[in-house]
């Protein structure tokens, strides 16, 4: 294999040095470089690109990767040729999908002409893969999905002039290509008239009176854009068991009555949502309760029918991780009504002035977190009715809630006295349970459980540094890790004035010990594999003002508690975790922010924060503000 790879090599240098030798003489001499020399050249090329590719297996082409200006009769030969089809024994629908799948794989997003599809259509004929109305509506649906959309508008005009009836998966993909290509931008200058879509619409309803689940969400995303959007409406029940359609109907339905000035219909419709939200997430509960329960009783069973005795461990906070708790709502999914509704705003201006004051009282009852175009179109909104009246900034704040000029203050989000000591004594009467059930290395030693227990009752300390889980480093971990633990106990001890007790394992322990710093304590921690819930069942169980100092997030053990101390829990980690940050050069710990992150009120002003609402971001972490004053 060496030996052919060297062939291969001195193939390819020699191509190469043969090539600049021809266009070097053409240099010195000054001449044009004659046909014969160009043939050669191109030869020349040919050898270096098959001799330096080393894999005979073909390049994998994304479906969103090949892009070209236009497509010509040859593209659609090279596509169609390139066509492998499954076996015949399965599904028509299924080999049409592969096929159109496969054919979009080469062809770019442009618009075709009549005579082109025409032709396209032929060679499907010729290459024995047919033609039928499935494979419209199969086509159309690829198309869309993978935003081919000048592609399928163009196979839809082709369709009208040769009098071919859509089918009803044809005509929701135009109901949606409407939405599409009225969310995105770059097609602006291309709209489908509301007449069309209205068509479309009434074409379907004729051939299938009551759309199946698959099809409901375009129906809707197209109808909401004509005046007879509230007809959508009465498609939502077929949403009901699918949330995520759901979430993105009313979105388009709001954005519709935003823009048809429907003003009654869009508060009402968000005052809905909201109670459903919460009916929602209240029933989620239960059903997680119930199952938690449940598990807890299969267990006790199990135990009693061993013969041997033997405990097996159950994790509590596995089965409640199916709780998904949400800090914002169904209308914070799409950024498009608050902004619609910002924009299509008209009239008289106190009205809208009116309006605007409304839609953010709504938002601060309901705790939902305006998204960011809704800030930018409110902006731009009042200096266009009032530059000089209404007063628009941005603010920052710092974790502790206090802006950054000290003139504004966030109410905080810290648990109240009563609300702190029910989880510190819920804690403290349940210490060894709960250590068993989410630490099982630890009940393997009973005796070292008991002096963990001990040490905790004697020792009260202000923070509980977590050495039991390690940062991401990137340097070297040997070197690195000790001058981590050195330089945190500095900061807790030295500059913050604190006592500390630091959970660690036996070699961090003797580091610790070996730098004699004062007011510091170290428990030997067992070694577990993954996170363990230790270093917060230890801060609970000191004090309910203790901090926790940890590398790793602690929201996920917001479970170990019961169900109803969930919500306590969280915002009890939220506002007393002080997050180690560890970057290369630098190593500190990050304050807790115990503001609350939605929008609020405070003398004739409105704070927004300035935040898109995506689940991927942290909604905690937000601390750039825009401060609007409307009287």
């Amino acid at each position: 294999m060496l030996h052919v790879r060297r062939i291969i090599r001195k193939g390819c240098h020699y191509s190469l040095f043969a090539k600049k030798q021809l266009q070097s003489t053409a240099n010195e001499t000054n001449d044009d470089v004659t046909t014969v020399d160009k043939e050669k050249i191109k030869s020349l090329d040919k050898q270096v690109a098959f001799l330096g590719r080393r894999s005979k297996k073909p390049i994998q082409q994304s479906i969103y990767a090949y892009k070209k200006i236009n497509n010509t009769y040859y593209d659609w030969m090279f596509a169609v040729n390139k066509v492998v089809i499954p076996r015949d024994d399965l599904y028509r629908p299924l080999i049409l999908r592969n096929v159109v799948k496969q054919i979009l794989r080469y062809m770019s997003d442009s618009y075709f002409d009549f005579e082109q599809w025409l032709t396209f259509r032929d060679y499907l004929v010729k290459k024995d893969i047919g033609i039928s109305r499935l494979f419209d509506g199969v086509f159309l649906h690829e198309c869309v999905d993978h935003q081919r959309y000048l592609m399928a508008l163009s196979y839809i005009d082709f369709l009208r002039k040769e009098d071919i009836e859509l089918t009803p998966t044809g005509l929701a993909m135009l109901l949606l290509l409407a939405r599409q290509m009225d969310i995105k931008s770059q097609y602006a200058d291309i709209k489908i008239s509301e007449d069309e879509l209205l068509k479309a619409y009434d074409e379907f309803i004729k051939i299938q009176p009551i759309p199946d689940s698959l099809l409901t969400l375009p129906i809707i995303s197209g109808l909401t854009l004509t005046r007879k959007w509230k007809e959508s409406i009465k498609h939502l029940p077929i949403l009901e068991n699918d949330l995520e359609s759901m979430q993105t109907a009313l979105g388009y339905i709001l954005t519709a009555a935003a823009k048809y000035h429907d003003y009654n219909f869009f508060f009402q419709l968000i005052d809905n949502v909201s109670q459903t939200e919460e009916i929602r997430i209240r029933k989620r509960r239960d059903r997680t309760l119930n199952y938690h329960d449940k598990s807890n009783e299969s267990i006790k069973t199990t135990m009693t029918k061993n013969k041997k005795g033997i405990r097996t461990p159950f994790l509590t906070h596995m089965p409640l991780k199916m709780l998904k708790e949400s800090d914002y709502y169904l209308i914070s999914k799409t950024s498009q009504a608050y902004e619609t509704f910002t924009n299509y705003l008209t009239g008289d201006k106190q009205m809208q002035i009116n309006s605007l004051k409304k839609l953010l009282e709504k938002s601060q009852h309901n705790g939902y977190i305006p998204p960011l175009g809704f800030v930018q179109a409110l902006e731009k909104k009042l200096k266009e009715i009032d530059q000089d009246k209404y007063r628009c900034d941005h603010i920052y704040f710092a974790p502790n809630g206090v802006s950054t000029n000290n003139q504004s203050c966030l109410p905080s989000i810290e648990l109240n006295e009563d609300e702190s000591q029910l989880l510190h004594r819920y804690v403290q009467d349940n210490f060894v349970d709960l250590i068993r059930k989410n630490c099982p290395s630890m009940t393997n030693d009973i005796n070292k459980l008991e002096n963990i227990h001990q040490c905790l009752i004697e020792k009260k300390v202000d923070v509980i540094f977590d050495c039991v889980h390690y940062p991401l480093l990137e340097l070297d971990w040997s070197n690195r890790y000790p001058l981590y633990v050195k330089r945190i106990l500095q900061q807790i001890v030295h500059e913050k004035e604190k006592t500390c007790l630091v959970l660690a394992k036996a070699h961090i322990e003797d580091y610790i010990n070996q730098l004699d710093i004062q007011n510091t304590h170290v428990i030997r921690a067992h070694y577990e594999t993954g996170h363990s819930a230790l270093p917060i069942l230890v801060a609970l169980f000191n004090g309910p003002q203790t901090l926790l100092a940890s590398a790793i997030d602690q929201r996920p053990f917001k479970s170990i508690l019961e169900i109803k101390h969930v919500a306590l829990l969280d915002q009890w980690i939220q506002t007393h975790q002080l997050v180690a940050i560890v970057k290369p050069d630098l190593v500190y710990l990050q304050a807790p922010c115990v503001y609350s992150t939605q929008v609020h009120m405070q003398e004739k002003q409105w704070l927004i924060p300035y935040y898109d609402g995506s689940p991927l971001a942290d909604a905690e972490k937000v601390n750039r503000w825009f401060r609007v004053q409307i009287t």
